[in-house]
C-alpha cells in the first residue's frame, strides 16, 4: 500500500510552465466570459422581478428621473415616497443602490432600450466578485491552478449567473461581492497576523477594512450575517 502511494506521488502531473499557464488561464477566462455574454444575450432567460417595476420603481423616481441630494434623505424615509418600506429591515446601502440603479436605467432609456437586466451591479458582479474570490482561493491554497478551478466553478454556478439574468433587488448581487471581499480580507488578515509574528500596521489596516466591509454587508441585505460566518 505504501509503495503504491509513493508511486502515485512520483507520477503526479508536473505544474505548467509560466508561459503556458498564463495562456491556459487566459483561454479559460475568455471561455467563461464568452459563455456569460452568450447567456445574457438570450432574452428568453433574462427577466425582471415583478417587485421591481411595481414596487421599487415608483419610489425611485418619486422626486424625478435625475439624481438629486434629496435621494440621500429618502433612503432613510419610511413615507410613501421613501425607500425604507419596512422599518425593521434597515438596508440603507441597498436602498441607495436601488436609487442609483433605477435612475441609471431611466437615463439609458433616453438613448436606447436597455437590456432587461442591465444594472450597475454588473460591474461588481463581473469584475470585483470574481477578483476577490480568486484572490481568496489563492491566499487560502497558495496554488494558482486550484484558485482558477474554484473561480471557474463560481462563474458557472447558478447563483452567480442569476445576478446577471434577473433584475431585482441590487442588494443580492452586492452581497455576493461583499462576501467574496470578506473572505479575501479574512484570509489576508489570517496571514498577516499569524503568531508568533508581531501585530503590524498592515494587519491593523486589513482588520479595519474587514470591519467596514462587514458593516456595509449588514446594511445591504439580510444575508449580511453570512459574512460573519464566512470569516
Amino acid at each position: 500500500m505504501t509503495d503504491k502511494r509513493n508511486n502515485l506521488s512520483r507520477e503526479r502531473i508536473p505544474p505548467l510552465r509560466p508561459s503556458r499557464a498564463r495562456l491556459v488561464y487566459l483561454v479559460l477566462a475568455i471561455v467563461a466570459y464568452a459563455f456569460i455574454a452568450r447567456l445574457i444575450s438570450d432574452y428568453r432567460v433574462c427577466w425582471q422581478s415583478w417587485d421591481y417595476p411595481e414596487s421599487y420603481y415608483p419610489r425611485i423616481i418619486a422626486n424625478g428621473p435625475r439624481l438629486v441630494l434629496d435621494d440621500l434623505r429618502r433612503i432613510f424615509d419610511i413615507g410613501p415616497t421613501g425607500m425604507l418600506r419596512n422599518p425593521s429591515r434597515f438596508r440603507y446601502i441597498q436602498n441607495y443602490a436601488l436609487v442609483l440603479d433605477g435612475k441609471f436605467r431611466t437615463w439609458i432609456f433616453n438613448y436606447v432600450v436597455p437590456h432587461p437586466t442591465l444594472s450597475l451591479t454588473w460591474v461588481t458582479t463581473l469584475i470585483f466578485a470574481p477578483l476577490f474570490f480568486y484572490k481568496f482561493l489563492r491566499e487560502l491554497t497558495s496554488d494558482r491552478q486550484a484558485a482558477l478551478i474554484g473561480l471557474v466553478l463560481m462563474l458557472f454556478s447558478t447563483g452567480y449567473l442569476s445576478h446577471l439574468t434577473l433584475l431585482c433587488n441590487p442588494g443580492k448581487p452586492l452581497m455576493t461581492t461583499l462576501i467574496c471581499a470578506c473572505l479575501y480580507l479574512g484570509a489576508k488578515l489570517r496571514s498577516a497576523a499569524r503568531p508568533p509574528a508581531p501585530l503590524s500596521w498592515r494587519a491593523v489596516a486589513i482588520a479595519v477594512l474587514l470591519a467596514l466591509t462587514v458593516y456595509a454587508a449588514v446594511f445591504t441585505d439580510g444575508e449580511g450575517v453570512f459574512t460573519l460566518v464566512a470569516i
